[in-house]
């Protein structure tokens, strides 16, 4: 009975449940409300905790060091979303969708970067391509690029 509860207390520290008003406001579309999301801005798929801040996020680990690589950050994505998944509190289709996003992205990687590609000067939308930031920048002397920093090329970022 005591392991039981124990155990029960450890996976709800490592997986916090977010209660979500579909009224509330939420600017970064996190499911934590605006009035009480310590990260506004989060980046569209992160997981994130009961605060709003991302779990794993793309420029550091939560605790601000580097990761030591892609795969890195790939495991700490793959580590929370089967968490949650076994804690029943997200589907596996969506961690699934997490998961492929974290592996699509250049978050721990120091060699990439998203480099947006607009086919002329008026284009609201242009396409996100995964490259080195000096390809990146050899590029924008050619058409209208600019290097987006790191990320997931999903949703794509390249649009005004």
């Amino acid at each position: 009975m005591r392991l039981a509860l124990l155990l029960a207390l450890l996976l709800a520290a490592a997986v916090p449940a977010i209660a979500v008003d579909p009224s509330a406001d939420d600017g970064d579309g996190d499911g934590v409300a605006d009035a009480i999301d310590a990260c506004p801005d989060t980046p569209t798929g992160d997981l994130v905790d009961q605060s709003g801040c991302s779990v794993c996020p793309c420029d550091a680990t939560a605790s601000g060091d580097a990761w030591s690589s892609h795969g890195a950050y790939v495991r700490c994505v793959v580590q929370e979303a089967r968490q949650r998944a076994q804690a029943h509190v997200a589907t596996k289709r969506a961690m699934r969708a997490a998961v492929r996003t974290a592996r699509r992205s250049t978050c721990g990687s120091t060699t990439l970067t998203r480099c947006c590609v607009y086919a002329d000067d008026d284009a609201d939308v242009g396409t996100c391509k995964m490259m080195s930031p000096d390809a990146c920048d050899q590029l924008s002397n050619q058409v209208d690029a600019e290097d987006e920093g790191s990320g997931s090329c999903l949703p794509n970022p390249c649009v005004f």
